[in-house]
Formats: structure tokens, sequence, C-alpha cells
């Protein structure tokens, strides 16, 4: 059996984009927008975060249709 190094790891943090690219589409863009603070945010929350956006980009596509 081998022994472990019981000396805790430091956590590393992850290399993000440094400026989001945006869609040409300012309503779009703005609902992009949050992903932008998922630096900040706890990985726990990570999941929220795209969830939320996820639902406003399909509300967006649900209301571009019920326009045409």
């Amino acid at each position: 059996m081998t022994q472990q190094d019981p000396t805790p790891v430091e956590p590393r943090a992850a290399d993000w984009p440094g400026v989001s690219p945006t869609t040409g589409d300012p309503g779009i863009d703005a609902r992009l927008a949050p992903l932008d603070e998922l630096p900040a945010l706890p990985l726990a929350d990570h999941r929220a975060a795209y969830e939320s956006v996820h639902d406003d980009l399909r509300a967006a596509l649900d209301d571009s249709g019920a326009e045409a």
C-alpha cells in the first residue's frame, strides 16, 4: 500500500476569458451578461446561473416566434 501525502493542495483559479464575445443582438447580449459573473460565483452556484441564462434565452426565442 502507498502512503498519501496529507498536505492539503491549494485550489487553483480557473482561467476565464477576459472579455465575453458579443452576438450583435443587444437583447441576447444582455441575457448572456450574467455569465460574466461566473468567475466570482462559487462553483455550486454555476448550474443555477447557466439554467437562468438558458431559461432567459428560451424565453427570447419564444417571444421572437410569437412576433413572426
